[in-house]
Order: structure tokens, then C-alpha cells, then sequence
């Protein structure tokens, strides 16, 4: 929800001190979500996404090495699960509420210099809110 929605998150970054494809692109994603509009005023969003990385020779967001020094090469970023709450305020003015979760992948794995292992990625969360005035 976050990526496709103004750029914040886990995967909004970008560190000129190693190699990256900054916070657009080499990602992919399949969506299946269901949607009900519980009253004329409110909508409910339940929505799952298996997020992959098409960067070849590395990943797009995580840093992790091989064996052999060269960049892990791993497609799973993880599965993302969202719930996605809609109250139209006025006819005009609709207020959102999201959560969403992700259980990562390896492809979000980061090397550690001082140990010199890969470390397993900890799972995002993130808490949104926004209003959206149409005209």
C-alpha cells in the first residue's frame, strides 16, 4: 500500500555509499484483494501481495553476499498483508486509514561489515493515514 502510494516505507531509500537501484524500480508485484462497501460512507479493503525483485546479480533493496563475495541474487522480497479502511468524510473529502505487514524474503537480507554475515531481515509494519480532497 505504501510503495504504490507516495513513496514512504521499508523500501524508500537511497544510500549513494553502495550499490542500489534506489527506491523505484527492479520490483514487481501480484495483487489479490476483495473490497465491500459495508455503507454508503465506508469501504473495507483486505488485500495480500507477493512482492519479487528483477534486479539480476543482486537485490534491489537488500545487500546480502555470497559465499564467494559476490551479491546474493535472491527473487523474494516477502508477502505483504493490508487492510485498508475508506470513510468518505464528505463528497469530497475521503479519509483513509491502512496497516499493513510484511513477512520478508531474502531478497531484503543486508550484509554486516563487522561480522561478516548476512542478516535475516526483520518484518515491516507500517500504520497509514491520509485525506484525499477531490475537485
Amino acid at each position: 500500500y505504501a510503495g504504490s502510494s507516495g513513496g514512504v516505507g521499508w523500501a524508500d531509500r537511497l544510500n549513494t555509499n553502495q550499490m542500489t537501484n534506489g527506491p523505484s524500480g527492479g520490483i514487481w508485484f501480484a495483487k489479490l484483494y476483495a473490497s465491500m462497501k459495508a455503507t454508503p460512507w465506508y469501504k473495507i479493503t483486505l488485500q495480500g501481495l507477493y512482492i519479487g525483485d528483477t534486479t539480476k546479480n543482486g537485490n534491489t533493496y537488500g545487500t546480502a553476499l555470497e559465499a564467494t563475495g559476490l551479491p546474493s541474487d535472491d527473487d523474494r522480497i516477502g508477502i505483504e498483508l493490508d487492510l485498508v479502511n475508506e470513510l468518505q468524510l464528505y463528497k469530497n473529502l475521503k479519509w483513509e486509514i491502512a496497516g499493513g505487514y510484511m513477512f520478508a524474503g531474502d531478497g531484503l537480507k543486508m550484509f554486516d561489515p563487522v561480522t561478516g554475515t548476512n542478516d535475516d531481515p526483520k518484518n515491516p509494519w507500517a500504520i497509514l493515514t491520509r485525506f484525499t480532497y477531490s475537485f
